[in-house]
């Protein structure tokens, strides 16, 4: 019986971490300010030491807003970039859980 609890929770874990990941992606609209992103993004449940901006090619960054579920190395990302301080790209498909 223990067993089936902890599945059931690492499972409920996983799709949390899914749901979260996705509502808050598909908050962020191409062309608004990222001021706050990376401080909304930690409120709504991102862990804060893997969600940082990097800088990347022709001055603009990248900010991979990470949410994680049961295991460590079991995340949902979403993706921005921004130039400007605009949004102009994001991805919201990058997962390296095995519950995909």
């Amino acid at each position: 019986m223990l067993i089936i609890i902890f599945l059931i929770y690492a499972v409920v874990s996983e799709l949390s971490a899914k749901k979260k990941a996705e509502i808050f992606c598909g908050s962020v609209r191409l062309g608004n300010p990222t001021v706050e992103l990376r401080t909304r993004a930690i409120a709504a449940g991102a862990r804060a030491n893997a969600t940082n901006w990097v800088d990347s090619e022709n001055s603009s960054r990248q900010l991979a807003i990470t949410f994680t579920g049961y295991y460590p190395g079991s995340d949902y990302i979403c993706l921005v970039t921004e130039s400007g301080g605009l949004a102009i790209a994001k991805n919201g498909d990058i997962a390296t859980s095995l519950l995909q």
